[in-house]
């Protein structure tokens, strides 16, 4: 029974780390909000009909920080069952961490292409951002794309979002997001139109609701591990903060800033016939230097992300249970290729 739960809590656990694994697509940065008079404004007036090209590079590095077994409160297990159960998660551990290993090579970089355009009767401004994926083995590259489509009004809010991608197994996650529920929870949240003072840091609290947004896809997990979870699993709210300081302008007139994140403790609760497990973010950190040109259009990226995930398998009627504890490091870096108008 050990190895189709392994399989559901490594899936569950890159469902809690989903935004930070593979080329993402790129993601509305956290609401801000100014402490104090701002002086300038991060608005989009690059002319429609703009179209920009940049190189994106992602990795994300997994690691197996500890797998054991443990008594249960209250529950008492021999030293000589937990030696034994220990030893055999033990070895598991390290399989995993080998597998892991492995399959962790840097990718190839993806293209990704942003296109400025009008709204069709109406004020503010349409883009579409486009990412192409590299090629992987068995697949050349560009076969597969990811598409987001943003609407913003004059103010630089973002009232209308879509995001679809042309291959069929990832269409079908993007189908089972709640979109409304993304887009009530980014309101505002663009760095276009935030009013920044240089040199003051600009913090914010979001919430983002975890169960709404990925209730769809939980259903897709469970087909994938070969289980029903369909209303079984209650995931809490994300409470996200990042702080973002305008560092000021460069001599081109581009806009540099920084961004740190952090995201408190939060958990997902699966609750199967035979099995109820827990998973934990335990730690959410991340920081980035980012670019602007004078346009609005971003110049480049450079992000570091970590996660830590503690899950926990209780099996019913044993008087034990089993933790896994794995760690994200993610790297991004985005930089601007070209630009045609």
């Amino acid at each position: 029974m050990r190895r189709p739960l392994l399989a559901l809590s490594l899936l569950l656990a890159g469902t809690a780390a989903a935004q930070t694994t593979g080329p993402a697509v790129p993601a509305l940065p956290p609401a801000q909000t100014a402490t104090s008079p701002a002086v300038s404004s991060l608005l989009l007036t690059a002319a429609p009909g703009t179209l920009a090209e940049y190189r994106l590079q992602s990795s994300t590095a997994i690691s197996v920080v500890d797998f054991h077994a443990e008594a249960q409160p209250g529950q008492t297990v021999s030293a000589a069952t937990l030696q034994k159960l220990n030893l055999e998660l033990l070895a598991q551990k390290a399989s995993l961490e080998k597998t892991l290993s492995a399959a962790q090579q840097t990718p190839a970089p993806s293209k990704t292409f942003m296109r400025v355009l009008p709204v069709a009767g109406g004020s503010g401004l349409l883009t579409t951002s486009v990412v192409q994926m590299p090629a992987v083995a068995g697949r050349p590259a560009s076969t597969v794309s990811i598409s987001v489509r943003q609407q913003m009004d004059a103010s630089g809010r973002v009232v209308d979002l879509q995001v679809s991608s042309s291959d069929p197994q990832v269409q079908q996650v993007y189908q089972g997001l709640d979109m409304k529920s993304l887009l009530s929870a980014q309101q505002g949240s663009g760095m276009y139109g935030l009013a920044l003072t240089p040199g003051v840091p600009a913090r914010s609290r979001v919430t983002f609701p975890v169960q709404n947004l990925l209730g769809g896809m939980f259903a897709i997990i469970g087909a994938q591990s070969g289980l029903d979870l369909q209303n079984r699993v209650q995931a809490d709210p994300l409470l996200y903060t990042s702080v973002t300081t305008l560092q000021g302008d460069d001599a081109q007139g581009n806009h540099l800033l920084s961004q740190d994140s952090s995201g408190e403790p939060w958990a997902l609760e699966v609750h199967l016939d035979h099995i109820q497990m827990t998973l934990r973010v335990v730690d959410m950190t991340g920081h980035s230097q980012l670019a602007y040109r004078p346009d609005g259009l971003p110049l480049s990226q450079n992000a570091r992300q970590r996660y830590e995930v503690e899950m926990q398998m209780n099996e019913p009627g044993e008087a034990y249970r089993m933790i896994m504890r794995m760690r994200y490091d993610v790297t991004t870096q985005l930089h601007l290729v070209s630009v045609q108008l």
